[in-house]
């Protein structure tokens, strides 16, 4: 029996042996695969040329202010850029692109200034630059505002250079009140009027230096609220109830205290997206004492918009949501009742609510006259400008109280007041402050123009260059910066009502700034 058990304890200390033997082989083989990883080397620092391809401009010492764009060339590195990091001392630079033979970077913001240890990580290796770099301290500065005045609450941009996108280390004061900040970038920096701000100094801190812009900031004492989100609004009317109503391409839509927006009435087909419209555009809409809304829809000469049979007419919408023709037929150019009447291109729509009396501005041709039972006619001996090449009337307003309608030619400068009674007086625009000449549109792809006119006679212009649009109000000869626009969007629709409120809807126009705040409208109480 000894034997035995001592025979068994060597036959499984030989198995075991063996087992060892066999693992120990097969792992050697595995390693007598493996290559060994190359070590990462670091050639030369290359700075960007700005458009992400190499400058071939090589970085003796200094690398730059900190987010500058730079090139790490060399051999080794991972193929995927993004399992590589590079470290200026201990702070990881942001890599935007690379392969195995360089990889592109942005100094970091968070960099200390002066001399760096440069270190990449890649590959599961660690190497370190040989010298160290020096980063040198940005020099922000501020170069314009959005606006230099707003209403508490209100969205507002600064325009600079060097500012640190990191919002931690940027502040702005009003008058030495702490702004919120909504985002911030290299260029810009976005923000919200606080709500106890009053005018002073505005000063920018960033990247540990102090920037005060050089005029003073106006808070205005207006209010304004958000009505609602609402895309795309257009052709602003209010009723007495304080529903407002707007166009949506070829939607009229109501748009309830409560913020809560309906269609009423479409025409032609909807649109699918910003490529492909509908084949209606409204570009006008008015309401008289009734109720009834009548619609102005384009033929678009320069076929921005699909041209179809709906074009060229102005429609009524009975509060019902009834939609018939009131005038006008195929593209032409003739007066008569109704439907036997024809327009070039019916832009603009305007209406005396004393007298229900609609303006139409026809393609910048003619100043075109419709009654309340549909006669059309066109207006004579208006003077619009110094010759008569000037389109006629870009925009038009009325007086919500008098009746009194206005024709803004933004081109000519020159504002034509029309009274219910058939008076026809024009005048010069005041120059804009900044503005070479009273011409407000000098080219009609950058700048728009839309108006509105308040019970005291004021004018309020808001033009908009693609982007921001500025309020200005016109009263007794006299132009002004209003500070009233709330958004830091371009305003697509304007009207003030009875009780003195002015209405505005605002629309997203591009831009990295416009991405923040969707398409919105407003009320301002003026």
């Amino acid at each position: 029996m000894p034997n035995l058990a001592l025979n068994k304890k060597i036959t499984l200390a030989l198995i075991y042996l063996t087992i060892v033997l066999i693992l120990g082989c097969k792992k050697n083989d595995r390693q007598s695969d493996e290559q060994p990883k190359a070590i990462p080397v670091i050639s030369n620092f290359e700075y960007n040329n700005g458009k992400y391809f190499h400058s071939g401009s090589l970085i003796a010492d200094t690398v730059g202010k900190p987010n500058t764009f730079i090139f790490v060339n060399g051999h080794n590195f991972s193929q995927n850029f993004k399992d590589s990091k590079v470290l200026f001392n201990d702070v990881v630079a942001q890599a935007l692109a690379g392969d195995s033979t360089y990889i592109m970077i942005a100094v970091p913001d968070q960099a200390n200034w002066g001399p760096n240890t440069i270190t990449i990580v890649t590959n599961d290796q660690k190497v370190v630059y040989s010298k160290k770099l020096v980063v040198v301290p940005p020099d922000p500065t501020i170069i314009s505002l959005m606006t230099e005045g707003g209403m508490r609450n209100a969205k507002i941009g600064i325009h600079g250079s060097d500012f640190s996108p990191t919002l931690t280390k940027t502040t702005v004061t009003i008058n030495g009140i702490p702004a919120a900040l909504d985002s911030v970038s290299l260029t810009d920096i976005y923000l919200t009027i606080p709500p106890n701000a009053s005018t002073g100094k505005l000063v920018v801190t960033t990247h540990g230096k102090t920037l005060t812009y050089k005029n003073d900031f106006t808070i205005i004492p207006q209010t304004f609220a958000v009505i609602g989100k609402i895309p795309s609004m257009e052709n602003l009317v209010v009723d007495a109830s304080d529903n407002i109503f707007g166009t949506q391409y070829n939607k009229l839509t109501k748009i309830a205290p409560n913020g809560t927006y309906s269609a009423i009435a479409s025409i032609g087909t909807d649109p699918v997206s910003v490529y492909n419209r509908s084949n209606t555009w409204f570009t006008g809409c008015v309401m008289d004492a009734g109720g009834n809304f009548y619609l102005s829809s384009p033929f678009d000469a320069e076929g921005r918009y699909i041209i179809s049979q709906y074009s060229n007419k102005i429609y009524k919408v009975t509060p019902e949501g009834t939609v018939s023709v009131f005038a006008g037929d195929t593209k032409g150019f003739a007066d008569g009742q109704g439907i036997n009447a024809l327009f070039q291109r019916p832009m603009g729509l305007e209406i005396d609510i004393t007298t229900g009396t609609l303006y139409v501005n026809d393609a910048g041709t003619a100043l075109r006259k419709i009654t309340p039972s549909g006669l059309v006619s066109t207006l004579t001996g208006v003077k619009i400008g110094p010759d008569q090449s000037y389109y006629i009337a870009d925009e038009m307003a009325s007086n919500p109280i008098t009746g009194d309608v206005y024709y803004i030619n933004s081109r000519s400068g020159v504002i034509t007041k029309i009274t219910p009674s058939g008076v026809i007086t024009s005048f010069d625009m005041p120059v804009l402050p900044g503005a070479s000449s009273k011409a407000l549109n000098p080219n009609s792809y950058i700048m728009s123009v839309i108006t509105a006119a308040d019970a005291s006679g004021a004018i309020y212009i808001s033009v908009g260059y693609g982007v921001y649009s500025t309020i200005y109000k016109i009263k007794d000869g006299v132009i002004s910066n209003s500070y009233l626009n709330p958004s830091r969007q371009y305003i697509t629709g304007m009207t003030i009502d009875k009780n003195g409120y002015m209405i505005l809807s605002t629309q997203i126009t591009g831009g990295s700034v416009y991405y923040l705040d969707s398409d919105a409208v407003y009320k301002v109480k003026l």
